[in-house]
C-alpha cells in the first residue's frame, strides 16, 4: 500500500520511481552496446591528461646558449661554469661576440652570455656587468630564459660570497692576494688580441646588464700553495705591477661594507605553494577542468540529439516517461561514467605528476563534481536545443570548453586583459571552478572562496537543467 502511494505521489509531481528505474535499465544497455561512450567518458580524459600534462609546460630545458669568454680568468670561469653544468642551458663557449652573433642568426642559440675583457679588474673597482642578450621572438620563452639566467649569475654571486665570508674567518695571505691578482691580469692580457678584433661588432640594444657585487679582498683565493717557490720571485713582481689594482679594490670592499654601492643589495626570495617551481602543479589542476569541461559537454550534447536522429525520442513521446524522468535516467548515466573518467585524472595528476593537494580533499571532489554536472547539464541543453548531434557538438566547443581554456584564469590571468573579457570571464563558470582547485591543490586555506564558488557553480547546474528540462517536450514536431 505504501508503495502504491509513493508512486502516485510520483505520477502527481511528473516523476515516477519504477519509469525512472526502467529507464536507468534502458540507458545502461545502451551504453553498453555503444562502447565509444565509454571511451569519451573515461579514457579520454586519462589520455588527454597525459598528452597536454607532458606536452603543456611553460619550463625550459636545454636551452642553447653562447657564453663569449672576453677573458680567461678564474672568474669569468667560475661564471661560465654556471652555465656549463645547468641543465637549463645547452651552453657553446666562445671566443668572440662576432661569433656567438653569427650563431644566434641562424637559430642556433637563443641567448648570449657575455663575459666582456677586464670583466675582473671592473668588478673589483665596483662596475662590472655582463651582457645578457636573448633571442625575443617569443616574449615568454625570453622571460624565463632571462629569469633562468638571472638565477645561474645569482648562484656565482651566493657561493662567492659564501667564500668570502669563509676566507674573512680563516684569513688570506697578502701574497695570496698577489698571485691571484696576476692570474687575472695575465689572463686578461692573453685574451686582449681577441677582444680587440671583436671591438665595433655587433650591437649592445637588447641587452640585459646585471651588476655584480664587487670582488673583496677575500673573494681571491690564496694561490700559494699552487705556485711554489719557483714563482716567488713573479709573484713579487706582479705584487709590484698590480699595486694599484689591490688598492682599488680595498677601497670598493670599504664601500661595499659601507653600504655605499648599490650593487651590494642581496635580494632573498621565496616561492609559497610552488617551492619545486613545476609549471605542472599549476598546469595540471586547471588542465583537469578543462578536459573534464569538453568531455562532459560533449557527451551531454548527444544524448538527447542522438534520440530525435535515430528517431528513438518518438518511441519515448509515446511512453508515460515524462521529461524530467528522461533527462534524469540520462543524466545518471552519463554522470556515473564521467565520474570513473574524473577519479582515474585526479590519480594520474596525484601519482605521475606529483601534484600536492594541500586543501581538503572532500572539497576538491565536491568541485569537481559539481563543476561535471554543470558541463552535463549545459550539453544537454544544447542537445535539447538544437536536436541534432553536429550542432550540439559544435556549440559545446565554443561555449564551453574554449571559455574554460582562454577566458577562465586558466592560461591567461583576467588582469592582465581590458575589464570587459575579464567580466566576460567571470560570467562562466570554469573560472570559478579552477579558482577553487588552484586553491585546493596548491596553497590550501580559503575555504570560504571555494564554498561561495561550490554555490555559484550549483547554481549554473540548476539552470541550465531547467532549461534542458524546459526544451524537452513530448511533442512530434
Amino acid at each position: 500500500m505504501t508503495s502504491r502511494r509513493a508512486y502516485a505521489l510520483g505520477d502527481a509531481i511528473g516523476f515516477s520511481p519504477r519509469r525512472f528505474f526502467a529507464l536507468l535499465v534502458k540507458e545502461w544497455r545502451q551504453m553498453k552496446r555503444d562502447a565509444s561512450s565509454f571511451i569519451i567518458a573515461v579514457l579520454l580524459p586519462a589520455a588527454l591528461i597525459l598528452l597536454f600534462g607532458f606536452g603543456l609546460s611553460m619550463d625550459l630545458q636545454r636551452v642553447p646558449s653562447a657564453v663569449v669568454l672576453g677573458e680567461s680568468t678564474p672568474m669569468t670561469r667560475e661564471i661560465a661554469a654556471r652555465f656549463t653544468g645547468s641543465a637549463y642551458f645547452d651552453t657553446t663557449i666562445v671566443p668572440t661576440r662576432q661569433a656567438a652573433e653569427d650563431l644566434m642568426r641562424r637559430q642556433l642559440v637563443d641567448v648570449i652570455v657575455e663575459l666582456p675583457q677586464g670583466l675582473a679588474q671592473k668588478t673589483a673597482a665596483g662596475a662590472g656587468e655582463i651582457s645578457l642578450t636573448i633571442h625575443g621572438v617569443d616574449a615568454s620563452a625570453a622571460m624565463i630564459i632571462r629569469t633562468y639566467a638571472s638565477a645561474a649569475l645569482a648562484d656565482f654571486l651566493a657561493r662567492r660570497e659564501a667564500r668570502e665570508d669563509a676566507l674573512a674567518v680563516i684569513g688570506a695571505s697578502s701574497e695570496g692576494l698577489a698571485a691571484e691578482a696576476a692570474a687575472s691580469a695575465a689572463g686578461a692580457a692573453q685574451s686582449a688580441a681577441a677582444a680587440a678584433n671583436d671591438a665595433g661588432t655587433g650591437s649592445d640594444d637588447n641587452r640585459f646588464a646585471m651588476p655584480l657585487r664587487p670582488l673583496s679582498l677575500g673573494t681571491v683565493s690564496s694561490q700559494s700553495s699552487r705556485s711554489g717557490a719557483a714563482d716567488s720571485d713573479s709573484a713579487e713582481a706582479a705584487r709590484s705591477e698590480n699595486e694599484t689594482l689591490l688598492e682599488d679594490e680595498a677601497t670598493a670592499v670599504s664601500a661595499s661594507s659601507a653600504g655605499a654601492l648599490p650593487g651590494t643589495i642581496v635580494l632573498e626570495t621565496r616561492a609559497w605553494f610552488n617551492e619545486a617551481n613545476k609549471s605542472a602543479w599549476y598546469l595540471v589542476p586547471g588542465l583537469t577542468i578543462v578536459v573534464m569541461t569538453l568531455t562532459c559537454s560533449f557527451m551531454g550534447s548527444i544524448v538527447i540529439a542522438r534520440e530525435w536522429e535515430r528517431g528513438t525520442m518518438e518511441s519515448l513521446c509515446t511512453t508515460r516517461a515524462t521529461p524530467l524522468e528522461i533527462l534524469s535516467a540520462k543524466l545518471c548515466v552519463n554522470y556515473g561514467f564521467s565520474t570513473l573518467g574524473l577519479l582515474l585524472c585526479l590519480a594520474l595528476a596525484r601519482l605521475v605528476f606529483e601534484v600536492p593537494v594541500r586543501g581538503d580533499l572532500g572539497y576538491l571532489i565536491a568541485t569537481l563534481l559539481i563543476y561535471n554536472l554543470w558541463a552535463m547539464s549545459f550539453g544537454l541543453f544544447l542537445s535539447a536545443a538544437t536536436k541534432r548531434q553536429f550542432v550540439a557538438i559544435q556549440m559545446a566547443v565554443i561555449g564551453s570548453y574554449l571559455p574554460a581554456l582562454i577566458l577562465s584564469g586558466y592560461l591567461f590571468d583576467l588582469r592582465s586583459v581590458p575589464d570587459w573579457i575579464a567580466w566576460v570571464g567571470h560570467l562562466m563558470p570554469p573560472t570559478y571552478a579552477i579558482e577553487s582547485v588552484k586553491i585546493l591543490c596548491l596553497s590550501g586555506g580559503s575555504d570560504d572562496i571555494v564554498r561561495s564558488n561550490a554555490a555559484l557553480l550549483a547554481a549554473w547546474s540548476t539552470l541550465f537543467f531547467g532549461l534542458a528540462l524546459n526544451l524537452t517536450r513530448k511533442r512530434l514536431d
